[in-house]
C-alpha cells in the first residue's frame, strides 16, 4: 500500500519520504522508484522521538511537510489465547501507537503550513469477518487507529488539517508472511 502510495504520488510530481526500520530495504526502494523528488529515511515508528526527528528531516530536506500517510501494519495470525505476550505488544505497539507517533510529529508541520492530511490507514478486519482467521489482536489494533482518528479529526478541524480513514480489504503485503 506504501510503495503504491508513493508511486502515485511521484506521478503526480510530488516529493515523497519514505519511512521503514530496515534502511537497506528502504534504500534498494527508493533506487527502484529511481526519482529525485523520492527521500528514504529510516526509523522505527514505535520510537516517538525518532519519529520526530524523522518528520523533522524531511520538513528540513523538502522545505515543508503537506502530508502524511500512517501505512503501519503487523500481525500474527494466531488464537489469542496463546499468542506470546511479545507478538500481542508489537502488534498493537507498531500498528497503533506508530500511527499516533507519526500524527503527533506531523501535527505541528503541517499546523506551521496552514495545513494539510493526514490519512491512516486501517483494515475492513475490523467490520468485517476476516479471510484469515485469527487476527483478533491484528483488527483490534486497528479498531483503535479508527477511534483515533475519528477523534483527532475533531481536535484538528480548526486548524485545516483534514484526516481520511483508508479501510482496505486484504491486500497481499509483507504482514502477510506471518500468516501461517
Amino acid at each position: 500500500i506504501g510503495l503504491g502510495a508513493a508511486r502515485c504520488l511521484l506521478a503526480r510530481g510530488a516529493r515523497v519520504a519514505l519511512l521503514a526500520r530496515d534502511a537497506a530495504r528502504l534504500h534498494g526502494v527508493i533506487e527502484a522508484l529511481d526519482s529525485a523528488n523520492a527521500l528514504a529515511v529510516a526509523v522505527d515508528v514505535c520510537d516517538r522521538a525518532g519519529v520526530a526527528a524523522a518528520f523533522e528531516r524531511i520538513a528540513a530536506h523538502w522545505g515543508r511537510l503537506d502530508g502524511v500517510i500512517n501505512n503501519v501494519g503487523l500481525n500474527f495470525a494466531r488464537r489469542i489465547e496463546v499468542m506470546p505476550e511479545a507478538e500481542v505488544r508489537r502488534v498493537l505497539e507498531l500498528n497503533f501507537l506508530g500511527t499516533v507517533f507519526g500524527c503527533q510529529a506531523a501535527i505541528p508541520l503541517l499546523r506551521a503550513g496552514g495545513g494539510g492530511r493526514i490519512v491512516n490507514v486501517s483494515s475492513s478486519s475490523v467490520r468485517d469477518r476476516n479471510e484469515f482467521a485469527h487476527l483478533g489482536i491484528y483488527s483490534a489494533s486497528k479498531a483503535a487507529v479508527e477511534q483515533f482518528t475519528s477523534e483527532l479529526r475533531e481536535e484538528l478541524r480548526a486548524d485545516n488539517i483534514l484526516l481520511t480513514l483508508f479501510s482496505s480489504a486484504s491486500v497481499f503485503t509483507g504482514s502477510v508472511s506471518n500468516l501461517d
